[in-house]
Order: C-alpha cells, then sequence, then structure tokens
C-alpha cells in the first residue's frame, strides 16, 4: 500500500494497523537555548522539540519523547559519551512496554547511519527481552525506509529487516550473556558497585545462579538482590520521560549533559529487573525455601533442557527422601 508522509513510522503503522506509536527525538532539535530558568534546561528545551516534531510532522496522538542524544558541537555529553541516549531510550522502552502489555513491538530505524536508530534499537530490544520474561510470545520487527536522494518525492519502498520471536528461554540468555563476559565483569566490580548500594559480590553469582538453574541461592538472597535493584532503580530513574531531571547546563553556545552514566547500568538493571519478577513474589521464611518453588522457577525459567533436567532430577530425590531429611546438610546419592 502507498502512504503519503513525512516519516516512515507513519505509514509502517497504517500499513499494520499499530496501536500505540513512540517516537524517540534528539534534545539536539532545541534551537533555544537562551532560556531564562537554566534550573529546568532541559525540561524546556523537550517540550520545545515536542512541538517542532509534531508540527513537523503533523502528529496526533503519537507520544514524543525527547532523548538526551549528543550532536557535534551544539550538545554533549560532560564525558564525551552517548550513555545516556541509551539508558534513556532502554528504561523508558521498558516502562512503556510494561504499561501498555504489547504482544509485539515494531522498530523503525530509517536514516539507521546516524547512531540514534543503531543505539536505540539494542536498548529497544533489551527492554523487550526484560519485558518478555513472564510472556509466553513476544514478536520484534524491525524496518527500515529506502534513503531519500535529493529532491525526489519517492514514492520510497519500506522493508523489513529483522524479526525475532522472543520467549522467555531466549529473553534470559539475552540478559544474561552480557555478564559471561569479562569486560562486563570488571565494569560491574570495579566501578558500577562502588555507585550503588549493592553487594558487588552478590551480582555476578546471582546471574551465574540465574543462568545455571540454581534457584535455591536467588531465594536465599531475596534481600539484597532486591535491595540492590531498589538502588538502581534511584540512579537510573532520572531518566524517566515524566519526571527527568537530567542535570542540562549551556556552557557558551554548547548544551552539555552534566550527567554520568555507563550503558551497562542498563545492563545491570535488566538482570535485576528480571531477578526481581522471578523471585520477588516467594516467600523465604526463616531461611527456609519450598522444593516446590524451587520446581516451579525451574519449570519456567530454565536457560537450557539440560539445566532444566538435572535440577529437577535433584529435586525428584529431595523428595524421595523426604523423611530422612535432618536439619543437618547431608547429600544424598
Amino acid at each position: 500500500m502507498k502512504c503519503k508522509t513525512k516519516a516512515s513510522f507513519k505509514a509502517i503503522q497504517k500499513a499494520l494497523n499499530i496501536d500505540k506509536v513512540v517516537v524517540y527525538a534528539g534534545l539536539s532539535l532545541c534551537k533555544d537555548t537562551s532560556k531564562p530558568d537554566q534550573s529546568s534546561l532541559y525540561l524546556e528545551c523537550s517540550n520545545e522539540v515536542k512541538r517542532i516534531v509534531e508540527k513537523e510532522l503533523q502528529l496526533q496522538g503519537e507520544d514524543v519523547l525527547v532523548a538526551p542524544n549528543v550532536f557535534g558541537n551544539k550538545v554533549r555529553q560532560v564525558d564525551g559519551k552517548t550513555t545516556l541516549y541509551f539508558n534513556y531510550v532502554y528504561y523508558n522502552s521498558l516502562k512503556i512496554l510494561e504499561e501498555n502489555n504489547p504482544d509485539e513491538v515494531y522498530i523503525d530505524i530509517t536514516h539507521g547511519v546516524n547512531y540514534m536508530p543503531l543505539l536505540a534499537t539494542e536498548a529497544i530490544k533489551l527492554a523487550s527481552y526484560v519485558y518478555a520474561i513472564d510472556k509466553k510470545n513476544l514478536t520484534i520487527r524491525i524496518y527500515n525506509s529506502e534513503p531519500v536522494i535529493g529532491k525526489s518525492e519517492g514514492p520510497y519502498h519500506i522493508s523489513k529487516v529483522f524479526e525475532e520471536k522472543v520467549n522467555t528461554r531466549i529473553s534470559l540468555l539475552a540478559v544474561l550473556t552480557p555478564f559471561l563476559q569479562s569486560n562486563i565483569k570488571n565494569l560491574i566490580i570495579n566501578k558500577l558497585s562502588k555507585e550503588l548500594k549493592c553487594d558487588k559480590e552478590l551480582i555476578l553469582p546471582s546471574a551465574n545462579a540465574l543462568f545455571s538453574g540454581i534457584f535455591l541461592f536467588l531465594l536465599m538472597n531475596k534481600n539484597e538482590i532486591m535491595k540492590c535493584m531498589e538502588s538502581v532503580e534511584q540512579r537510573i530513574k532520572v531518566l524517566d520521560y515524566g519526571q527527568p531531571s537530567i542535570n542540562l547546563a549551556l556552557e557558551g553556545t554548547t548544551l552539555v549533559y552534566k550527567d554520568k552514566m555507563d550503558i551497562e547500568l542498563s545492563y545491570l538493571h535488566a538482570l535485576l529487573k528480571v531477578l526481581s519478577k522471578i523471585i520477588g513474589s516467594r516467600k523465604v521464611e526463616e531461611n527456609c525455601v519450598k522444593l516446590s518453588d524451587i520446581r516451579d522457577l525451574t519449570e519456567k525459567y530454565y536457560t537450557s533442557e539440560l539445566i532444566r533436567s538435572a535440577v529437577l532430577n535433584e529435586i525428584d530425590k529431595l523428595e524421595g527422601n523426604r523423611d530422612k531429611l535432618t536439619s543437618e546438610p547431608e547429600i544424598f546419592s
């Protein structure tokens, strides 16, 4: 079908009958930086960008979120990175997914040579994996339009360039994979854990326990895991599009984000969010865990059939020796 529009996502929305559209715009579109109140500079620039985008693209009903992007000498991050943008898109995408509970996620990466669609795609996929932990299936589809050439009015063809059917197992592996890499391990141990109220000796073992199906470890450390989750949430929620508190300053003619935030904070938030979904509602009383809880968690959140079979086999052995159990640790062969 054909659709005359300045925005490829509008054509995709019409062709596929998409219920909700969220547009990520960059703060670099802000033109008037001589705001009277510098303390609310980010909010005022955000509102200006929303008006520009809505008017230019003739939007009606779409949500426009203004992300902290960087652009040449006009807008930059104080440490010279683009990490705020990634974290902003991840955190708010997860919030929107959980609020709207969709079965499908569509991503338009038109003009993807720019770093913004590329980073946004990875951030939205990470958010989708976290969201999909308790869903039977979620489909992620990515679309891209032909490049606009000169003053040609087209038509420009839009193609589906990627599709993934996501389930709990795929989501778990996607969230856990970064924690199996040495560079992520070193960053979390040496840097992030110092900034947050998290036991650095707990994060990586928790990731390994989830990967290996050792739910007993996760349940026994539930309180510390949830405390760490709260600390990470407090740190990253300054990016919440509902009440952003990003520190933006005007230095000469350059807008500078004063906040520093590693991309890996999103990975850590994703892990802890998944852990909180898995163990958050489970009760641990007097250092006791129910075998039925471990069995249930194993059947729902296994990363491989081998691990699932091994853990369930051990549970069967314990249940078969229930009358022999004592308060002292004992190995049953």
